[in-house]
């Protein structure tokens, strides 16, 4: 199927025959908002087996999307002007799904017909970083970002950026501007996936010390169900990602399952490196031996964040903003507010920012029993 402004070099990309040169009565699927072209691509029409591919491709390089689908899917014969349902079900299709692919091995098919309704639609468009407080300059691009935003995730960039003032630009050196762009995506309010381009990630993260994106890493590394948990350490060692290693071993020596792949024949030493394991592996056994059942292996980068609590010292204070919600007075770091469109607040008289709350807004607050110093904060 082949949204009607969709361009010729997305078909010459797909390499296929479509629906509409195949079907006189085909009427093609109108992209969303026009932001996804969907499209069916055809292998060996007409030469059994064949192979239908439906998928979907963003018109934004930058738009991160998922579609929950339901499909039916209806053949037809040249004996028969009626289709029959042979299947359905419901589907994703997104920016990093896989097409689902439609093999016919029956010779007296002559039509497949797909319908498609959708039932959830996700789009999210990354940002740019044109705008910000200060410049991030890299060797082919400067990046605009909020100083308090960084900060508030790095030790590292809090301590870098200590004495970087409003439109300041700060030299990055050799940091690959894409490895940035992929940590910057995590800390900002994205829908992209931790797992979109680990490497870059992880580079970046490790690089620039953002301990909680770190514990996030490790945390999707440590509860992926699709490897082994040798595997998982492999591929831990292969992202210089130690707290990966550690936590790894740590749960399985306290779930008794390091003491298991040992007898079945693991030898840790020689499999991951004299430095791996004396350095990391062995102090993980030794601390799962001691600390009691269930105790996490190091303490969160963010731990529960009290809103309520006023900043404890100065550089905190200068990364804060009061915002206040039916005369309640939050905490909350600059850069979350700016990216969250600061703009829509009221302002006091010090400057600090008010919540206005609308009828409409306690009202549906009303309905679920809650405050709108909850949502607020819970937000």
């Amino acid at each position: 199927m082949e949204s009607e402004d969709s361009d010729e070099s997305l078909l010459a990309a797909l390499s296929a025959v479509t629906c509409a040169e195949e079907f006189t009565d085909f009427i093609p699927l109108p992209a969303i908002d026009y932001k996804i072209v969907f499209s069916v691509s055809v292998a060996g029409i007409g030469i059994l087996p064949a192979e239908f591919a439906t998928n979907g491709e963003g018109k934004f390089s930058n738009l991160e999307w998922k579609y929950i689908m339901q499909i039916r899917f209806r053949v037809g014969t040249a004996e028969s002007d009626t289709d029959r349902v042979v299947d359905g079900d419901l589907f994703e299709i997104g920016k990093r799904y896989p097409p689902i692919v439609i093999r016919i091995n029956d010779e007296n098919i002559r039509r497949v017909r797909i319908e498609m309704k959708f039932v959830e639609m996700l789009h999210n468009f990354l940002p740019k970083f044109e705008y910000g407080d200060i410049t991030l300059k890299f060797k082919d691009e400067t990046l605009q970002v909020y100083k308090a935003l960084l900060s508030l995730h790095s030790n590292y960039m809090a301590e870098k950026l200590k004495y970087a003032e409003e439109g300041d630009i700060v030299d990055m050196g050799d940091t690959d501007a894409n490895d940035f762009k992929e940590l910057l995506y995590q800390i900002y309010p994205t829908k992209r996936p931790i797992w979109a381009n680990l490497k870059s990630l992880t580079r970046a993260a490790v690089g620039f010390q953002a301990d909680g994106i770190i514990d996030r890493i490790t945390s999707y590394i440590v509860n992926y169900e699709s490897m082994y948990m040798e595997q998982k350490i492999t591929e831990a060692i292969k992202l210089e990602l130690p707290s990966a290693i550690e936590e790894l071993v740590y749960k399985a020596e306290q779930d008794g399952y390091w003491v298991d792949i040992i007898r079945n024949g693991l030898n840790p030493e020689l499999e991951y490196g004299d430095a791996i394991y004396n350095y990391i592996i062995l102090p993980a056994v030794a601390k799962a031996k001691t600390l009691p059942l269930g105790t996490p292996v190091r303490d969160q980068f963010f731990k529960e964040i009290n809103f309520r609590n006023p900043p404890k010292n100065d550089h905190d204070d200068n990364d804060t903003v009061i915002l206040i919600v039916n005369g309640t007075k939050l905490y909350v770091n600059k850069g979350i507010m700016k990216v969250n469109n600061d703009a829509m607040f009221g302002r006091g008289n010090k400057g600090e920012m008010i919540v206005q709350v609308s009828c409409e807004l306690a009202e549906e607050c009303a309905k679920i029993n809650k405050t709108p110093l909850y949502i607020v904060e819970v937000s």
